[in-house]
């Protein structure tokens, strides 16, 4: 009977890798954490997207939106055959809309030349997860990003490696970053799968680290949220807050946002983003109307504003040509599948070069 007990135990501890000596696990003193312009010592926890003190000055939703970890990833060299994760989620938060894996999951992508690369998914099965992402390679150096969760916090995360492999940080992205303020559509609903946010995608095929301050139904352009960000060194600000606005609130606010990021940045590009025309909205005109006038006033503000201070770096983007003309880049009618989001992030890089910015002319 003490023989069959003591292999049980030995069964047990070798399948959760408790006694196994194959691989170890490693936190954030072995990978770069990208995404973020704020100090691990800044922040509650290092996942989060708003510093403790900013607590007091922004209002509750939008604190408990910023533990979500979306935009930020870790980045790491290894020469490893095999790569593990293991993540704790803060809330296991679940959406009809969206799946489990873009909301919670984790992507892992390796740099092949200069192309990233997409390697697999962790899938969320439950707040703590353990799971291998990718095994058998052959034991060379490999450089990858890891992206955390769109719509979930993570409390814990680190990779496993062969136990007699290096592990050590790797800063994927080079230069200032580029600062996205949004709505639910920044922050990444739907996407599937974290890599497949906007700013993911771009971060990818710029080069660029771009921090995402995208917050679901409380984008409205806020003096609070506007000060926050005017504090980061930026190659350029992008604001697409219309979605979540009332008509007053963009008339009241896109000034205010534009004065506090140039009394720190008066050089700085700020772009500003049209609301699109949700599907249904071109059926039911009173909803269209409600955008165009949004839209309409964003237009009148920011050429105002530009004209009145001789500003040559403020630049709009209207709605035309975001996703395509099949109507077929949505799960909702409004929120991007990976198919908006891939057109979404393809059109602003366009714009981005048409406008000289990263480089481009």
């Amino acid at each position: 009977m003490k023989t069959l007990c003591l292999i049980l135990i030995f069964q047990f501890l070798f399948s959760f890798g408790l006694f196994s000596q194959e691989y170890i696990f490693y936190g954030k003193e072995k990978f770069t954490i990208n995404g973020t312009s704020f100090s691990e010592a800044e922040k509650e926890n290092s996942y989060n997207r708003l510093r403790t003190k900013d607590k007091s000055s922004v209002r509750a939703e939008l604190w408990a939106l910023s533990k979500n970890s979306s935009g930020i990833s870790v980045g790491f060299e290894t020469n490893s055959s095999i790569i593990k994760v293991r993540w704790k989620l803060s809330t296991g938060f679940r959406m009809s809309h969206m799946a489990k894996t873009g909301i919670g999951g984790v992507d892992l992508y390796c740099k092949v030349d200069t192309f990233w690369q997409y390697v697999n998914t962790g899938k969320p099965e439950k707040l703590e997860n353990i799971q291998t992402l990718v095994e058998g390679m052959t034991k060379e150096k490999r450089v990858f990003i890891l992206n955390l969760p769109l719509y979930d916090g993570v409390e814990i995360l680190e990779i496993g490696i062969d136990k007699e492999a290096e592990i050590k940080p790797y800063k994927a992205f080079e230069g200032k970053p580029i600062v996205f303020y949004g709505t639910s559509i920044t922050q990444g609903g739907c996407a599937s799968r974290p890599g497949m946010a906007y700013t993911n995608i771009i971060s990818r095929k710029t080069g660029k680290e771009c921090i995402n301050f995208g917050f679901s139904g409380n984008g409205r352009m806020e003096p609070e949220l506007a000060e926050i960000i005017s504090e980061i060194d930026a190659e350029f600000f992008v604001i697409d807050c219309i979605a979540n606005m009332k008509a007053p609130q963009v008339k009241e606010n896109t000034e205010k946002l534009i004065r506090i990021i140039r009394q720190k940045h008066p050089k700085t590009p700020i772009i500003f983003i049209e609301s699109l025309i949700y599907e249904n909205g071109f059926f039911n005109s009173s909803r269209k109307e409600n955008i165009d006038e949004k839209n309409r006033i964003l237009y009148e503000e920011v050429r105002r504003v530009a004209s009145l201070n001789g500003d040559s770096l403020i630049f709009y983007i209207d709605n035309k040509e975001f996703l395509g003309n099949d109507h077929e880049a949505t799960v909702d009618g409004t929120h991007f599948t990976d198919l908006g989001f891939m057109r979404f992030s393809e059109f602003l890089i366009k714009k981005f070069k048409e406008f000289g910015l990263l480089g481009f002319t």
